[in-house]
Formats: structure tokens, sequence, C-alpha cells
């Protein structure tokens, strides 16, 4: 400031300091997720009386009523489509499963934080589920979430790089979503029909957001479009 401006102000100039904005803090990192307790009947750690059922008939080689853990470590597929099935807990005992369809299921949530060989989900139409928590995922899948209208929490993990058509299409209950700064293809409709949309995030890592990607998403006000977009 100018001794002109100081003696201008007179005594209020005095009394004001240079204020040095303060660095924001880093985020924390989340905390590392504990190991599941050994048990000697993978049954007893789940809590939904059709995936005991689901289990006990697909991967029980012995019959003996015990699913033991040798029993499920070729486990490599789990397709519980269009069940009764309201909870999955128990599921990340199957250390090694790449595939889960759960399309239509019952699902209420789903934490698959755990599994961490799974390479491909589906949970489309799944109408009852609110809150869906992923594994370190580089795809999220065409039609992933499609028409699941009472998901309103899904953090997409910092490992996916693309977001696949219809992914997120006609979420009616999703709010907000942050597109993590890995993603560098956002699919066709992915987030159309999202019509509680009113917060979404794009990083500059992407590059090409396909035609529809927000479609009538009537609460979205604005979405910046950072200039690494190039299609």
């Amino acid at each position: 400031m100018s001794a002109d401006a100081v003696e201008e102000l007179g005594d209020v100039a005095e009394i004001i300091p240079d204020v040095v904005p303060e660095p924001e803090p880093e985020p924390e990192p989340e905390p590392e997720l504990p190991d599941v307790p050994p048990v000697e009947n993978i049954c007893e750690a789940m809590d939904d009386v059709e995936f005991i059922k689901y289990c006990n008939e697909n991967f029980d080689i012995n019959n003996d009523g015990i699913l033991a853990a040798s029993e499920i470590a070729n486990v490599r597929h789990i397709d519980i489509s269009d069940k009764k099935i309201y909870s999955v807990v128990g599921i990340a005992y199957f250390e090694n499963l790449n595939e889960l369809n759960a399309a239509g299921s019952s699902l209420i949530e789903v934490d698959l934080r755990r599994n961490s060989k799974l390479t491909m989900v589906s949970f489309r139409r799944c109408e009852l589920l609110e809150e869906a928590m992923l594994p370190n995922l580089s795809i999220i899948a065409d039609s992933t979430f499609y028409a699941c209208n009472r998901l309103a929490m899904c953090k997409i993990p910092d490992s996916v790089t693309t977001i696949g058509d219809d992914a997120f299409h006609d979420c009616d209950s999703l709010t907000s979503i942050t597109i993590p700064e890995s993603v560098i293809f956002i699919g066709e409709g992915a987030f159309g029909q999202c019509s509680s949309l009113t917060s979404v995030t794009i990083p500059n890592s992407v590059t090409s957001i396909g035609s529809y990607a927000f479609y009538n998403c009537t609460s979205l006000t604005s979405v910046t479009i950072p200039d690494s977009v190039t299609s």
C-alpha cells in the first residue's frame, strides 16, 4: 500500500494487518479396512437367509452344511440376479471373486471394498439399492446402476478410468457425484435422467464425454466442462 493511501485512510490503515491466506489442509487418507475375522463357517458372517441358501446350494462342495474358506477359494462368479436377496454381508470372504451380477436383486446396501479382484459388477434395476461402496475397479461398465432409483450414495473409486454408457442412468435419488481425477471417459447417457442431481465435478483428466451424458438432469443448473475435453 502506498504512503499516500495510508495517509488517506488514516488510523484505519494502521489497524488492518496484511492478511495471508492459510493453505488448505490436505485431505486425510481413508483409514484402511480391518481384516475380516476368521470363521469356520462363512455363513456365520452372513445375515441374509436367501444369500446363505444361495451360497450353500452353489458352493458347499461336500454338502456338510458348512461353507469353508477352502470351498469358496476358487469362486470367481456370483449371480444373484432377480433374487430376493437384501444383503450380501459376508461377501468379503470371497477373496478371488471376479464378477458379481446382482441385477434386479433386492439389495439395499452393498460394500465391496474388500473384494479387490472384482472387475465387473452389475446392479441394473436394483430398485431398493440406496448405497454402494465399490472396490478399485478400472471400469464402471455400461448400465451398472441403470434405473437404481433409490441410489443416493455411490463413491466412485480413484482407480476408475471409464464410466460406461448409461452407467448411472435414471438414478432419481442421486443428488451429487464426484468424478475422480483418474477418469478419462464418460459414456453416452452416463448420468441421464438423474433428476435430483444438483452437483457434479468433472476433473481435468476427462478427455471425452458422450452424447446426452447429463440429459434431462432437471435439478442440475450448470456443469463446467474442462478444457481437457476434446470430444
